[in-house]
């Protein structure tokens, strides 16, 4: 089969001979006359053999195959079009100079050369040529012609490549120039909130740099980052770079070896747990690939080499934490944040405000924890420490194997151990001069102290939508209540898909010891099925955050909004038709509502929101606690890679069903009813039951105290019934 010519074959020789015969036809006009008839015999041969080859090249596609080679090296490198150019112009110029010389010789081949290079590079040159010769006349006009052409290739090359180099900029493919920075791999809905945290941290320290890799092209993350932020960067400086945070090429770029540390976030593909962990362990091994192996201390242990970066991973599903926690590097730091928001949604559905209190002490703004090296205090126990600062309340003890947090009373601090304190920053504490003393006369028993109330409470609960882990939420919340619980569980999945989803993965029975659980299956978007359920009746209604394919963050928190008025309105409906005995369709006029409202306020909601925009206006509407668990995942992912070793501090603290967590205690467990007393004697109380405490809640008031060095200088008061110790405790 032929193959199909060119378009270029079928013009390109004519166009060449057009150029070449008016310049060759008079010269071999008047050079024939002197030419014997071999030389008319060698030029016919030669004629010949040049229209054989042209009818080879025609009949083979050479001119094709020739273009086509000439494309591939061209897509090779962008250095392949600029050499193509010099290649033109060498050519054009030797054949010019080498015609010029075989048509006048009374001139050398340099002085041709200089002459064609005149006529290529300056078009006005043609018009100066003295020679009375018309076929050097005509070759001059072809040459500046020819030369035209080759500039203007030079101009679009030039101008290709400074496109590409703009382009360059403006993608964001410059390597990053940074010490001391924060790589940030991969975006999603915490990326922002990270970076708040981040630029809050930074800036006591005069500011930062912040890189940011993810396939979101550059300008459009610029865009967004830059209106979340107001643009107010607080002195810190963020780069964007678009690329595959897979690609050892574009990981190579950012400087790994310089940085401070790296967090890896979560890809989000709704659900696509097992293609999120993939994902991200590729990322993770293409980081530590990057990375100088550990070093073995003479104990054994691994630590980092020197100047490594720590890698924080954000884990999103049971699946990836099984599979990260298989990566046994010393830089490696996990984060669980599936697990970390269900506690704290757990928690807050035990005890009001918690998931404030937590979100303020996890987050760089306010009080904070730090760790902190004080060899003055080796060798003291853990309850001469407790009361060794002004402005600081010691929780722990820490080093590079392990935390310990809420430790034993007789705990010896040892060299090269951290101090672990809740502060406002960590220049604003200080050793007391008298930190070795207790404060004189106030010696501490338990006998004469209230006696305690810890208890697990009876709850009946409404989950409404589905959480991703329902299974491991239900099993932490069965070790969180007492016998005779329950839960229902409303979601839009059928029952049997729900109980499967229970069971699924392999996971086996789920055994709850204290939870029955119910189901009830309806479609979301059809709230009017909560009328179904007995609304009044369930003492915490907890609104997860459902993520749905083709719904924006901003159109699910109006769907959580819509469910919580309507369960308002309806819990109310429903007491109102129980007291009056009302139809059960009639609704209740604006005297019922408000006289059932104090029945109504201990009937509390719990709504999950995932972003800064739907915790306003879902916390808007003041019926409800609303609790941000994106914020907060990204506010200890942030701690996390500022002091690595907080990683095991906010696993004990947020998540572990072992050990001491956060709790809000009544008053009463540590001052009588007729008692006045200031805070520093409340903590003594506390640390008689082996609390610390952290600060208050005054009756009426929405938040938590917790700044030390107000709490310190609380002074002696009666206190309120209602008045709430914040604690940190191995129980409720």
């Amino acid at each position: 089969m032929r193959t199909p010519q060119s378009p270029a074959a079928a013009w390109w020789p004519w166009f060449y001979l057009g150029l070449f015969v008016p310049v060759a036809f008079p010269v071999l006009q008047n050079r024939l006359r002197a030419i014997d008839s071999l030389a008319l015999a060698q030029l016919a041969a030669a004629a010949i053999l040049l229209g054989l080859l042209y009818w080879w090249a025609v009949r083979s596609n050479a001119v094709g195959v020739f273009l086509y080679n000439l494309d591939v090296a061209l897509s090779k490198a962008s250095s392949a079009k600029v050499l193509l150019f010099v290649l033109c112009t060498l050519l054009l110029l030797v054949s010019s100079a080498a015609m010029l010389r075989f048509l006048d010789e009374s001139i050398t081949f340099t002085s041709a050369l200089w002459q064609a290079w005149h006529w290529l590079a300056d078009p006005s040159e043609m018009f100066n040529t003295l020679s009375p010769s018309l076929t050097v006349r005509t070759l001059a006009c072809v040459t500046t012609v020819v030369g035209i052409v080759v500039f203007a290739l030079l101009i679009g090359i030039v101008s290709d490549h400074i496109g590409e180099f703009v382009e360059g900029l403006r993608k964001g493919r410059a390597a990053i120039m940074e010490e001391n920075h924060t790589i940030i791999l991969n975006f999603n809905p915490k990326g922002i909130p990270i970076i708040i945290e981040l630029l809050n941290a930074k800036e006591s320290e005069g500011g930062g740099a912040i890189v940011i890799l993810s396939d979101i092209p550059k300008l459009e993350l610029e865009a967004t980052i830059r209106d979340e932020l107001g643009g107010d960067y607080k002195g810190s400086r963020v780069i964007c770079r678009c690329g595959s945070t897979r690609s050892a090429h574009e990981l190579s770029r950012l400087s790994l070896d310089t940085a401070k540390s790296v967090i890896v976030l979560a890809t989000e593909h709704l659900g696509m747990s097992s293609s999120r962990g993939g994902t991200t362990l590729h990322t993770v091994l293409q980081v530590l690939e990057k990375l100088p192996p550990p070093v073995q201390r003479p104990d054994g242990d691994l630590v980092p080499a020197e100047g490594t970066p720590w890698i924080v991973i954000e884990v999103n599903s049971s699946t990836g934490h099984a599979v990260f926690s298989a990566i046994r590097h010393p830089a490696v730091k996990l984060v669980v944040t599936h697990e970390l928001a269900g506690r704290v949604l757990l928690n807050a559905a035990l005890q009001s405000s918690i998931g404030k209190a937590v979100t303020e002490l996890v987050s760089f703004e306010g009080i904070e924890i730090y760790l902190q090296e004080v060899p003055e205090l080796n060798g003291l126990q853990f309850h001469e420490i407790l009361f060794a600062f002004d402005g600081a309340i010691p929780i722990g003890v820490a080093d590079s194997r392990g935390t310990t947090i809420n430790p034993k009373a007789d705990r010896v601090l040892r060299g090269g151990e951290y101090v672990v304190v809740v502060a406002a920053d960590d220049d604003t504490f200080r050793l007391r001069p008298n930190r070795l003393r207790r404060r004189q006369g106030r010696s501490v028993h338990r006998d004469a102290l209230p006696p305690p109330l810890s208890y697990k409470p009876l709850l009946s609960t409404l989950f409404v939508n589905w959480h991703p882990e329902m299974r491991t939420l239900l099993q932490d919340f069965d070790a969180l209540v007492s016998p005779g619980s329950s839960v229902t569980l409303f979601s839009r999945m059928t029952t049997t898909a729900m109980k499967r989803s229970l069971v699924g993965g392999g996971a086996g029975k789920l055994v709850l010891n204290n939870l029955s659980v119910k189901f009830c299956s309806e479609a979301v978007a059809e709230l009017e099925a909560l009328e179904t359920l007995p609304l009044e009746e369930f003492d915490v209604v907890v609104v997860f955050a459902e993520q749905r394919e083709g719904l924006s963050p901003d159109q699910l928190s109006a769907e959580q909004l819509r469910t919580l008025l309507l369960t308002r309105l309806l819990q109310s409906s429903k007491l109102a038709t129980k007291r009056k005995g009302l139809p059960t369709n009639a609704l209740p006029t604006q005297r019922d509502i408000q006289r059932d409202m104090a029945f109504l306020t201990d009937r509390r909601i719990l709504v999950e929101a995932q972003n800064m925009g739907g915790e306003y206006l879902i916390d808007a509407v003041r019926q409800c606690e609303v609790i941000n668990t994106n914020k907060i995942a990204a506010s200890v992912l942030a701690q996390v890679s500022e002091q690595s070793l907080l990683s095991d501090i906010y696993r004990e603290l947020l998540c572990g069903l072992e050990g001491s967590e956060l709790y809000f205690k009544p008053v009463s467990r540590y001052v009588f009813s007729t008692e006045k007393c200031d805070w520093f004697e409340i903590r003594e109380r506390a640390w008689a039951f082996s609390e610390i405490a952290l600060g208050f809640q005054l009756a009426g008031e929405p938040r938590c105290t917790l700044d030390p060095s107000v709490t310190a200088a609380c002074p002696s008061r009666l206190w309120h019934q209602d008045d709430r110790i914040f604690v940190l405790a191995e129980q409720l």
